[in-house]
C-alpha cells in the first residue's frame, strides 16, 4: 500500500497457449468464488490491509487435477500445523496486520521434490543456505519485526548437473539432535516409506510430523562439498578469534612501527612508483620467526592462503602477494636504516612502560650462530701453496686429515666473515659467528643484542659494548658464566660502576672475584637468574631458526639477530601481561 493506494511490482513472460487470470482488490470470499468458478488454482497471491478490510491480488491458472490449497492469516506456528498433514509450501507472502505480520500461502500435494522453508532470517542466511544446499530461493517475502528487516523464503534444489551432483548426496542423520533456538526444519520421509536416505531430484518425499529447532540450517552431517563459494561475508579481522595470541602481539608491533615510521620514511624517495609498505614486510618477517618458516619463499606461500597471516600482515583477502625477491631487494635498505635496532628499541620501550624491566640487575652471555657455509668452502687464503684442481667442481672430494687449518691461513669462500671456532675443548670447530645478548633479570627480557666475529675475546668485548649503551651510570650488577671471570674484564666492569656477579673460574687458576662479592645474597640470586639467558638462546635457535643462519656477513646476521630478539620480547611481553590479568 502507498498513500495513493495499491501499487504492484510485476514480472511478465510471454507464454502462448497458457491460460491464466489475474485479479486484485478481491475479498477472501470473492477469491474463493473465482477459484471454484474457473476450476483454477493460485500460483501467486498477495494480501494487503486496506481501509475497507483485507484484500487480495492473485494470479490463477487452470487446476488440471492438481491439489492446491490456499490459506491466509497464518503465522509461522499455523503453517507448521498445516504442513503436518503433508504437502509443501508452493508460495508464501507476508503482510502486516494490527496483530503482527501474517502470511498468505499455497500448499501443493503430493510433494515431488526436495524443499525447505525458513522464516525470521536475513539475506546472508538465504545466500548461505543456497550455497550450502545447492538450492535456490523459489519464493521470498519480507517484513520488518522489531525494527529489523527479516525474510521468509521457500527454497528448492537446483537441477542435478555434473557440477552440483555431489550437493545431492546421502543424508545420514538429518536433525539428529534437538537444539534450542535458530531456524526450523523437518524430518523428511519418503512417501509410503521410512525416513529418507537419498536426497535428490528423483526421490519423492514429504514433511513428516516431527519438527525440530535448529541452531544452524544444516543441523545434520555436513556434505563433502568440493565446490568453493564465490563470495565471503567475513573479513580477516572477523575470522581471527578475539583471544588469539597474535592479537596483543599485533598491537605491540603496530605501536612500534608507528614510532619507527619517520626512519622508514627517510629510506624511500619522494617520487617514483610506490613500493610495498615496509611495515608489511617487517610484519611478514616477524611471522617467519614466530612460526619457524624455513624460507621467505615458504612465507609467501603461506601468505597466499593463510587468513591469519594475511590479517597480521595487513593484506586484504583479494590483495596479491608480492614476489619473494622483494625481501632481497629491501634487506639492504632496511639494514642501512638500522631498522631492526629501532624496532627493537620501540618494543623495549613498551616493556619499560609496563614496568616489565629491571634497571639494576642484568646477565650477559654469547652463543654460536652457525654460518651458511660448509667446511669445504674453508680454503687457503691467496698466496699459499696452490692446490690440485678438484675432481668434481660442483661437489669436490676434500680430505682434511693432517692439514692444519686456522683462521689466519684459511677463509671461507662462501662467507669470508665467518670464522672457524669452538667454545669448548673436544667440540667440533664450525664456521660461525657469535651472538650476544644483555638480559635483565626480572623477567628475562633482552635489553640489548649484537653479533660479532667468533674470537676468544669476543664475548667479553661485546659485553662491554652492550653495557656502554645503557642510559644511566648508577651501579648495576652483571651476571655471567666462567668465560667472563678474568682480571681485565672484572676491572673494566668496576670502572664503569658494574658489580661483576660472574661465575668463579677456579680450575687451575684463581678467580678474579673473591668473598667480598660472593658473600652477598645478591650474588647467589644473580647466579640463579643468569641461567634464564639460555632460554633466550633456545628460543632464538629453535623457533627463531638462528641455529644455522641463511644470511651472510656480520651486518646481515646481526640485523636478523636483533630483529629475532625483538620477536622474543614480543612473545614474552604477551605472556607476562596475560598472566598478570
Amino acid at each position: 500500500m502507498t498513500s495513493e493506494g495499491e501499487r504492484f511490482a510485476v514480472a511478465m513472460q510471454k507464454r502462448a497457449g497458457v491460460a491464466y487470470w489475474w485479479f486484485f482488490g478481491l475479498t477472501d470470499d470473492q477469491l474463493g468464488a473465482k477459484l471454484s468458478e474457473l476450476d483454477a488454482m493460485p500460483v501467486d497471491i498477495s494480501a494487503c490491509v486496506t481501509p475497507q478490510g483485507l484484500r487480495f491480488a492473485a494470479i490463477l491458472v487452470p487446476r488440471e487435477g492438481q491439489d492446491v490449497d490456499w490459506y491466509y492469516g497464518q503465522n509461522s506456528a499455523d503453517i507448521t500445523r498445516l504442513l503436518k498433514s503433508g504437502g509443501r509450501l508452493r508460495q508464501m507472502r507476508s503482510y502486516d496486520t494490527p496483530a503482527g505480520h501474517r502470511y498468505v500461502i499455497t500448499i501443493v500435494k503430493p510433494v515431488k521434490t526436495a524443499w525447505w522453508w525458513f522464516f525470521g532470517i536475513s539475506v546472508d542466511d538465504i545466500l548461505r543456505q543456497a550455497r550450502t544446499e545447492g538450492s535456490f530461493a523459489n519464493t521470498i517475502s519480507t517484513y520488518v519485526e522489531g525494527g529489523v528487516r527479516k525474510y521468509a523464503c521457500i527454497m528448492l534444489p537446483r537441477p542435478i548437473t555434473s557440477t552440483n551432483l555431489e550437493r545431492h548426496g546421502k543424508v545420514r542423520a538429518m536433525l539428529g539432535e534437538s537444539h534450542q533456538g535458530g531456524w526450523h526444519g523437518f524430518y523428511l520421509r519418503q512417501i509410503s516409506g521410512s525416513v529418507i536416505e537419498a536426497f535428490n531430484e528423483t526421490t519423492i518425499f514429504d514433511p513428516a510430523s516431527s519438527i525440530k529447532s535448529l541452531v544452524h540450517a544444516h543441523a545434520m552431517r555436513g556434505q563433502d562439498t568440493q565446490q568453493a563459494g564465490l563470495f565471503s561475508y567475513l573479513s580477516p579481522e572477523e575470522r581471527v578469534p578475539a583471544t588469539h595470541p597474535l592479537r596483543p602481539t599485533r598491537q605491540y608491533v603496530d605501536t612500534a612501527l608507528t614510532a619507527v615510521s619517520p626512519q622508514l620514511e627517510a629510506l624511500y624517495a619522494r617520487t617514483g612508483r610506490p613500493s610495498i609498505a615496509p611495515e608489511k614486510l617487517l610484519r611478514a618477517l616477524l611471522l617467519q620467526l614466530l612460526y619457524s618458516l624455513w624460507s621467505e619463499r615458504l612465507l609467501m606461500e603461506e601468505l597466499q592462503y593463510n587468513l591469519l597471516f594475511r590479517w597480521f600482515v595487513g593484506l586484504d583477502l583479494d590483495a596479491p602477494v608480492w614476489d619473494v625477491t622483494v625481501f632481497t631487494k629491501n634487506r639492504d635498505r632496511l639494514l642501512a636504516g638500522q631498522i631492526a635496532t629501532a624496532f627493537f628499541e620501540q618494543v623495549l620501550a613498551q616493556a619499560k612502560a609496563q614496568h616489565l624491566l629491571s634497571d639494576e640487575h642484568f646477565t650477559v652471555d654469547g652463543t654460536l650462530i652457525e654460518a651458511w657455509a660448509g667446511q669445504k668452502s674453508f680454503k687457503p687464503k691467496a698466496g699459499t701453496a696452490p692446490v690440485a684442481p678438484p675432481d668434481d667442481p660442483g661437489n669436490p672430494s676434500v680430505d682434511f686429515r693432517g692439514e692444519r687449518r686456522t683462521n689466519a691461513t684459511h677463509a671461507s669462500s662462501t662467507d669470508p666473515e665467518a670464522r672457524l671456532y669452538k667454545k669448548a675443548a673436544g667440540q667440533e670447530a664450525k664456521l660461525c659467528f657469535l651472538g650476544h645478548v644483555l638480559m635483565e633479570n626480572r623477567h628475562g627480557l633482552v635489553v640489548n643484542a649484537t653479533v660479532t666475529p667468533a674470537t676468544g675475546t669476543a664475548e667479553r668485548e661485546a659485553a662491554l659494548a652492550l653495557l656502554a649503551s645503557r642510559s644511566t651510570t648508577r651501579r648495576i650488577t652483571l651476571g655471567g658464566d666462567k668465560n667472563y671471570d678474568t682480571q681485565q674484564f672484572v676491572q673494566e666492569l668496576r670502572a664503569v660502576q658494574v658489580t661483576p656477579h660472574v661465575t668463579q673460574h677456579t680450575t687451575n687458576r684463581a678467580s678474579a672475584i673473591d668473598g667480598r662479592t660472593t658473600r652477598h645474597p645478591g650474588y647467589a640470586i644473580s647466579q640463579q637468574k643468569r641461567k634464564r639467558v639460555e632460554e633466550i638462546f633456545g628460543w632464538l635457535k629453535t623457533v627463531g631458526l638462528l641455529r644455522k643462519v641463511k644470511l651472510r656477513g656480520v651486518p646481515r646476521v646481526g640485523w636478523l639477530f636483533t630483529f629475532a630478539a625483538a620477536a622474543y620480547n614480543l612473545v614474552q611481553m604477551r605472556n607476562l601481561v596475560e598472566a598478570a590479568t
